[in-house]
Order: C-alpha cells, then structure tokens, then sequence
C-alpha cells in the first residue's frame, strides 16, 4: 500500500470516527448503524474476504441474518454490534453459541456519568 493511500484511508477513518460520534451523541442510532454497516462494507472491499478470514466473516453474517449491525473492534477476531430488537438479540446470541462465539453484552455508559460516581465513591 502506497504512502499517499495510507494517508487517504487513515483520513477517511478519521471521518468516520467523527461521524459516529455526532450520531451517538444525538442518539442517532439508524444514522449509527447505517456508519457501521459502510464501515465493514468498505473494509471488506479493501481487504478482500480471503485477508478478513472466513471465521470473521461468519461473525458478520450471523449478525446481520439476525438484524443488527456489526463490524470489527480492530483487526479481525471479535465484533461489535448494535441490535435494537430484543428478540433479535437472544436468537442472535444463541447462534453465536452454537457456532463456538462467545457473546458479551455490552452497555454504554455515558463517560461522564461514571466519573462522577468515580469522584462520589473516592469522597
């Protein structure tokens, strides 16, 4: 990959981290998933399903069966997703399961809600 290419995709990925952020801050979730969704799209584009691996690809598509949105934490190896429909989750969780996935609920707390506590519990 070239120097100019690299300094193009890391732009882009700043944008993005941008644009996502707006959208979690305005609670903007359809906005969130539909950055999410892209974000993976054009990795895979990029990178070509033989570089993500087939395990890490049967993570996305177990997701996106089950209706949510996901795409890499880093590199490969794990997911992250945003699943707004509760009985979509548990069938989803479960077939995670069955495919030898381990699954983590994972909640948002607002960072500054939880420095508070932090400070509250130090006094």
């Amino acid at each position: 990959m070239t120097y100019s290419v690299r300094i193009l995709l890391g732009s882009i990925r700043q944008l993005h981290a941008l644009h996502c952020r707006v959208a979690i801050e305005q609670q903007d979730w359809k906005t969130l998933a539909e950055l999410m969704n892209n974000n993976f799209d054009l990795r895979r584009k990029i990178y070509g399903d033989k570089a993500l691996g087939s395990r890490n690809l049967e993570m996305i598509e177990i997701a996106r069966r089950h209706g949510s949105v996901v795409k890499f934490c880093g590199s490969g190896g794990a997911v992250v997703g945003l699943c707004l429909d509760g009985v979509g989750q548990i069938k989803m969780k479960e077939e995670f399961r069955e495919k030898g996935f381990v699954f983590c609920d994972v909640v948002p707390v607002d960072g500054n809600i939880q420095k508070l506590k932090e400070e509250e519990e130090e006094e």
